[in-house]
Protein backbone atom coordinates (compact mmCIF):
# COMPACT_ATOMS: atom_id res chain seq x y z
CA UNK A 1 0.00 0.00 0.00
CA UNK A 2 1.34 3.62 -0.83
CA UNK A 3 0.94 6.88 1.62
CA UNK A 4 -2.77 7.36 -0.61
CA UNK A 5 -3.92 3.88 0.12
CA UNK A 6 -3.45 4.46 3.79
CA UNK A 7 0.05 3.14 4.95
CA UNK A 8 0.96 4.57 8.23
CA UNK A 9 4.59 3.58 7.73
CA UNK A 10 3.95 5.49 3.53
CA UNK A 11 2.58 8.26 5.50
CA UNK A 12 5.29 8.62 8.19
CA UNK A 13 8.11 8.31 5.35
CA UNK A 14 6.13 11.19 3.19
CA UNK A 15 5.98 13.71 6.94
CA UNK A 16 9.26 13.04 7.58
CA UNK A 17 10.74 13.59 4.01
CA UNK A 18 8.61 17.07 3.89
CA UNK A 19 10.76 18.50 7.38
CA UNK A 20 8.17 20.87 8.79
CA UNK A 21 5.87 22.09 6.33
CA UNK A 22 2.25 22.12 4.93
CA UNK A 23 2.74 18.75 3.49
CA UNK A 24 4.37 17.08 6.54
CA UNK A 25 1.82 18.18 8.57
CA UNK A 26 -0.82 17.03 6.31
CA UNK A 27 0.81 13.43 6.58
CA UNK A 28 1.59 13.12 10.22
CA UNK A 29 -1.99 13.59 10.87
CA UNK A 30 -3.21 11.30 8.87
CA UNK A 31 -0.60 8.55 10.23
CA UNK A 32 -1.59 10.18 13.61
CA UNK A 33 -5.35 9.56 12.98
CA UNK A 34 -4.23 5.64 12.36
CA UNK A 35 -2.81 5.42 15.60
CA UNK A 36 0.76 6.44 15.56
CA UNK A 37 1.52 8.17 18.60
CA UNK A 38 5.06 9.69 17.36
CA UNK A 39 3.05 11.42 14.85
CA UNK A 40 0.25 12.22 16.87
CA UNK A 41 3.42 14.21 18.80
CA UNK A 42 4.93 15.63 15.28
CA UNK A 43 1.53 17.37 15.25
CA UNK A 44 1.28 18.55 18.61
CA UNK A 45 5.05 19.82 18.19
CA UNK A 46 3.93 21.40 15.26
CA UNK A 47 0.97 23.34 16.22
CA UNK A 48 2.55 24.50 19.70
CA UNK A 49 5.73 25.68 18.44
CA UNK A 50 3.66 27.59 14.74
CA UNK A 51 7.01 25.17 13.15
CA UNK A 52 5.51 24.78 9.23
CA UNK A 53 1.71 26.10 10.27
CA UNK A 54 0.35 28.84 12.41
CA UNK A 55 0.85 28.48 16.21
CA UNK A 56 -2.28 26.52 17.40
CA UNK A 57 -1.64 25.93 21.33
CA UNK A 58 -5.95 24.17 21.52
CA UNK A 59 -4.55 22.40 18.64
CA UNK A 60 -1.48 21.33 19.86
CA UNK A 61 -3.40 20.09 23.12
CA UNK A 62 -5.62 18.27 21.45
CA UNK A 63 -2.91 16.24 19.33
CA UNK A 64 -1.08 15.66 22.97
CA UNK A 65 -4.12 13.79 24.29
CA UNK A 66 -4.08 11.64 21.16
CA UNK A 67 -0.21 11.37 21.78
CA UNK A 68 -0.87 10.32 25.20
CA UNK A 69 -3.81 7.96 24.90
CA UNK A 70 -2.31 5.94 22.11
CA UNK A 71 0.40 5.67 24.65
CA UNK A 72 -1.60 4.29 27.41
CA UNK A 73 -3.33 1.95 24.87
Amino acid sequence: KSALEGDEFAQFHLAEKNGFNEKALYWYSKCGEQGNRIACARVEEMYRYGRGCEKNVELAEIWAAKATLRYED
